[in-house]
């Protein structure tokens, strides 16, 4: 018979902390697999886009995470080890365009607090905040997009879209339009003829008139007309007058050459395009020459690797 102060205790049942055991492991087993889903997630995200919101799309009033993959977009942060700063602006209906930021939050440059953002691992980065509060919202307006650009702390890196441009995020369920991509009415034109007039080459081409005129052995002017005659220009700014100089022109099956003492420009016949040489050496080169879209006109140099 046991006395009062005697405690009895039961055998340890194998069953029971098997049992526990295994229920540890699926809490274990639960917290990985959601820190798995969650990498996931951001991968597939940022696989898309170079800052994004979570939840996409949501009201102003509601608690929301930016996330910033720095291999994105410029990638001018992409292996920064230092701090991460948001600089960021609202695009509301009183906004002109993408470009007019309201509400624009960030000292430029300086160590702000209430811009620093959060490192996540593998060039991403974030900030957890509630729209309408973070900008001060008035109930007159209304947030469309959220502007954003992101640096480093002295503002010598700057992360941009691939065409270095603002960041735009969409809020309060704005659709922003689709903005069509420009369509090539003209990518490339063809020498038809050509004509000397003193030191001026006037070269014809299937879309237009191109005029060289050498203003001094190294400067020279071209300009390109639509049609087969030159139209006078009242917006040209240049003041220097041309004086005489003496050019040679030299002619092959595929190239023009007017040259004066120190200057070449070489004019392809087809495709047309214009490159300039300076003492043997070329400086500038065009890529396909004059182009005509749907948006603008313009001339495609190469840019060199370095440039």
């Amino acid at each position: 018979m046991l006395s009062e102060n005697q405690q009895t205790s039961n055998p340890p049942n194998p069953l029971w902390e098997r049992g526990n055991l295994l229920r540890e492991k699926q809490k274990d087993m639960i917290k990985s697999i959601g820190f798995v889903i969650l990498l996931l997630l951001l991968t597939i995200r940022a696989g898309a886009q170079v800052a994004w919101l979570e939840p996409p799309n949501p009201p102003v009033d509601d608690t929301v995470s930016l996330f910033y993959d720095a291999n994105k977009g410029n990638k001018e942060l992409a292996g920064w080890k230092g701090d991460v700063y948001l600089h960021t602006g609202v695009i509301t209906n009183k906004s002109i365009d993408g470009d007019d930021w309201k509400h624009v939050i960030g000292n430029w440059g300086k160590d702000d607090k209430r811009v620093k953002m959060t490192a996540r691992g593998n060039g991403i980065f974030s900030f957890t905040f509630v729209i309408k509060n973070f900008y001060g919202l008035r109930d007159d307006e209304t947030a469309q997009q959220l502007a954003f650009v992101f640096r480093n702390r002295d503002g010598s890196k700057v992360g941009k879209t691939r065409d270095n441009e603002n960041i735009l995020v969409p809020v309060n369920g704005f659709v922003p339009p689709v903005k069509k991509a420009p369509r090539y009415l003209l990518k490339t034109r063809k020498y038809l003829s050509h004509k000397e007039n003193g030191s001026r080459l006037n070269v014809l081409t299937d879309h237009g008139l191109v005029r060289i005129i050498p203003f001094t052995p190294t400067i020279v002017e071209v300009k390109n007309f639509q049609g087969n005659k030159p139209v006078h220009d009242s917006s040209s700014a240049v003041i220097l007058q041309p004086v005489i100089v003496k050019t040679h022109l030299k002619e092959t099956a595929e190239w023009l050459k007017l040259s004066t003492d120190s200057l070449e420009v070489l004019l392809h016949k087809n495709p047309f395009f214009i490159a300039y040489r300076y003492h043997g050496d070329t400086i500038l080169k065009e890529k396909n020459g004059f182009f005509r879209r749907t948006d603008n006109d313009g001339l495609q140099f190469e840019i060199g690797k370095q440039e």
